[in-house]
């Protein structure tokens, strides 16, 4: 592997094996004696991105961790702007890791984190929308019961509440469209259970 510096007189581009880490070189563009040194990583600067539905300034390491933290099923989704903006203040400096940045959030922000009886009911649904998917393209269709009514202000069914209702066999598109997070909620425990009553 080939690391890369430049000459500390004329600046020029050096490439080198690492076994020459620390030897002095004659510089192939100006002449002049240069030691081969390992250059320090350039400082990391935080950047416009996309986490959580929102918009912000943040370090790409932070987001990495908030983003672990999320698939482990450790962390909701549901950040309030306000705490969205703290947490893009920070640095990695401060932070160091991941458990630190989890600890930092169970002591300032208690309510982001997931419930343990939660995260292992996210963790079967996952497991069994992996299930599900393994025995074939799409289920055999189901009939689709009397939904309850859609909440006041009841937020839209997520893509993958939708993603496994066709999964599990739901076909009507028109209805798919219009369900709510609740009502989709409700559809699947129901063709969970009638696939579970059909022996599939």
């Amino acid at each position: 592997m080939w690391i890369k510096c430049e000459c500390q007189h004329c600046g020029g581009h050096l490439e080198f094996g690492r076994e020459h880490v620390g030897v002095v070189v004659d510089c192939p563009h100006c002449g002049q004696p240069t030691p081969l040194i390992v250059p320090p990583p350039p400082p990391q600067v935080p950047r416009i991105t996309e986490i959580f539905g929102q918009r912000v300034k943040m370090y790409p390491q932070i987001q990495g961790y908030l983003l672990e933290l999320r698939d482990r099923c450790l962390l909701t989704e549901r950040v309030p702007g306000g705490v969205m903006k703290e947490l893009a203040e920070l640095a990695p400096a401060s932070v160091g890791s991941r458990e630190a940045l989890l600890a930092l959030i169970q002591q300032r922000w208690p309510r982001l984190l997931l419930s343990e009886d939660y995260r292992k009911r996210k963790r079967s649904g996952e497991r069994q929308m992996r299930r599900i998917r393994g025995e074939g393209e799409f289920a055999p269709p189901v009939p689709v019961p009397e939904i309850p009514a859609r909440g006041m202000g009841e937020a839209d069914a997520t893509p993958k509440q939708l993603r496994f209702l066709r999964n599990l066999g739901v076909r009507d598109e028109a209805l798919l469209g219009r369900l709510g997070k609740a009502q989709a909620g409700f559809l699947i425990d129901y063709a969970l259970a009638y696939r579970a009553g059909e022996g599939m």
